[in-house]
């Protein structure tokens, strides 16, 4: 599968379900500039290892990127610590959320094919 196919299954299945359209949206500033507006929930779709993987933005706090990641360790890290096991670099934050900085984030456009998903 390829991150734009996970895509194309995430449009298909929010239009079936709530009846919206989703936007694909592939530059950091216009995504960062939803959250600074208070956007939540947003799918990020991209390249993790060997395979897409969709994540949920959901808020900015200071200069990271705070994010839902279903890719869950059974033992959750401490808060503040460097992940590096797989996918992009990222901290934890509390259970179940990690974290970009803004750099790394914007970098995932140009590295990892990201393509965010906003609402009309």
């Amino acid at each position: 599968m390829s991150v734009e196919v996970l895509v194309d299954e995430i449009k298909q299945m929010h239009a079936a379900v709530l009846g919206s359209e989703l936007i694909e949206v592939r530059e950091a500033d216009a995504v960062l500039q939803a959250l600074e507006e208070g956007a939540s929930e947003i799918p990020l779709i991209l390249q993790w290892d060997d395979e897409p993987h969709s994540i949920v933005l959901q808020e900015l706090r200071g200069d990271r990127v705070v994010f839902f990641n279903g890719m869950q360790p059974e033992v959750p890290a401490a808060p503040g610590t460097e992940l590096h096991d797989q996918g992009p670099t990222r901290a934890a934050e509390e259970p179940g959320l990690e974290s970009f900085s803004r750099e790394d984030f914007a970098r995932l456009f140009q590295e990892r094919g990201a393509v965010c998903l906003l609402g009309t």
